[in-house]
């Protein structure tokens, strides 16, 4: 499989995906209505726009391939090259990895001092336990508070 085009594909490209993989057009209005009938018995739904050689953003295209195509980029561009449809059941869309949230980045920074290369380096849960011992031990009083 080559890889896949780094661009989003027009309306036209999507109609075109559709017609290979199998869809079929269940109604036209304001947008083109395609359906496809899964051998789980799971019914795809998608639509297309009428402009057809205009194109869309990267997160409406990863939206349109997760949500209503349920295939993989590569897939996609691949069954257009190939003029092949996309084998089903697709490999599931991997997710993200575990990521350290906002608020215990900056506990790490602001209270322990450390530098953002060392806390890319910790692990999630790592990262969290120390954010939350920083918080459960107390905090020093500053000479202004003690004075007060």
């Amino acid at each position: 499989m080559s890889e896949p085009p780094s661009r989003t594909p027009t309306w036209d490209e999507i109609e075109a995906f559709l017609a290979i993989d199998g869809w079929r057009e269940v109604r036209s209005g304001g947008h083109v209505f395609f359906e496809k009938v899964l051998p789980s018995a799971e019914i795809l739904r998608s639509h297309r726009s009428h402009a057809g050689s205009k194109t869309m953003s990267q997160g409406r295209f990863g939206a349109i391939l997760a949500h209503q195509l349920k295939v993989s980029r590569a897939e996609f561009w691949e069954a257009l090259r190939s003029r092949r449809p996309v084998r089903r059941p697709s490999p599931a869309v991997e997710p993200p990895p575990p990521s350290i949230p906002v608020w215990v980045a900056e506990v790490l920074e602001k209270e322990l001092r450390l530098s953002p290369e060392e806390i890319g380096r910790l692990a999630p849960d790592e990262a969290r336990r120390m954010a939350e011992e920083a918080w459960s031990k107390p905090r020093a009083r500053s000479a202004e508070e003690v004075d007060g």
